[in-house]
């Protein structure tokens, strides 16, 4: 289930007002201000699905009228070490489900996770329901990755390229 972005660039042969050209400059500007980010990867969390200075798509509005889904890449701001950092990250689980990681492996619902990630969790005890608003995220790469507990507003949208 891909998305896929199709720019079409039609030459025209006559001269285009002024307005015309506000008009599209401003459509512009929303489409990539408003509605989506380009972001630049950084790190090796995500190996091998993204790697150090891949460049990604963020759509920022994509869970306006959609649920966030297992398997999702996302977007989310969370804070470490003090700051304010954002982190590209996994899905792997929703509201409702219990996550319990025990001897570096992660288990949802009862059941050890095998569909994403590649490694082991680090060797500590963890046991969390989420909340209703609670999402559990991890990168690809299980040994350089640090997994989150984050709430459905510190997502800022699914990468979509």
């Amino acid at each position: 289930m891909g998305v896929g972005i199709i720019l079409i660039v039609i030459t025209v042969n006559f001269a285009v007002t002024n307005s015309m050209e506000k008009k599209k400059s401003k459509l512009f500007v929303y489409l990539i201000e408003v509605k989506f980010r380009i972001i630049h990867i950084t790190g090796e969390s995500m190996n091998p699905t993204y790697h150090t200075g891949d460049i990604s798509l963020l759509h920022k509005k994509h869970y306006e009228n959609k649920k966030i889904q297992l398997g999702d890449v996302v977007c989310a701001n969370v804070y470490a070490d003090g700051e304010k950092v954002h982190i590209i990250k996994r899905v792997l689980a929703i509201p409702g489900d219990l996550v319990v990681i025990y001897e570096g492996c992660l288990f949802v619902n009862g059941k050890i996770n095998r569909d994403y990630g590649i490694g082991k969790l680090p060797f500590v005890t963890v046991s969390h329901l989420l909340k209703k608003d609670e999402y559990f995220l991890d990168g690809d790469n299980r040994q350089e990755s640090q997994f989150f507990i984050v709430k459905r507003n510190d997502i800022t949208g699914k990468i979509i390229l």
